[in-house]
């Protein structure tokens, strides 16, 4: 099976939510729609990746930027592909596009539920936990 990656296109917007639905990531809310997802793509046209084999989606990462700092999103592969590299292969094209676009800081957020697999996966890639800041959110209309 040849496993390639790609930039994520506005077609794949489908098919990247079905994946999403079926992996334990699948908690996605209405931000998470089709069109709210197209503005981010539109947005941030070269940090965004899926991997695929032949048309079959096995994981996608959505990373964009403010102009200054660059943030992963969201990063999926399905179970069944994990530990095969595909992961971070994805982020690496990320770090890529971002650097293409003069980012040169990257954050990555994800829920304090997540697994422990999770945050060693991201610590191997050289993110350190940082103690010194705190995430606050607010909700400017309802989802």
């Amino acid at each position: 099976m040849q496993v390639l990656i790609r930039p994520m296109q506005p077609d794949d917007i489908a098919a990247v939510l079905r994946v999403w639905h079926t992996t334990t990531a699948g908690n996605t809310g209405s931000i998470d729609s089709p069109e709210s997802l197209l503005q981010f793509l539109m947005r941030n046209p070269h940090t965004n990746f899926l991997v695929h084999a032949a048309d079959n989606i096995l994981g996608f990462i959505l990373c964009g930027h403010d102009g200054r700092r660059g943030l992963i999103h969201h990063l999926v592969v399905r179970g069944e592909f994990r530990r095969r590299g595909l992961g971070k292969a994805m982020v690496q094209q990320a770090y890529a596009g971002l650097l293409q676009e003069n980012i040169t800081r990257l954050h990555v957020f994800f829920r304090g539920n997540e697994s422990l697999e999770g945050r060693l996966f991201w610590k191997a890639l050289g993110c350190r936990e940082r103690s010194d800041t705190v995430h606050l959110s607010i909700l400017l209309a309802d989802e």
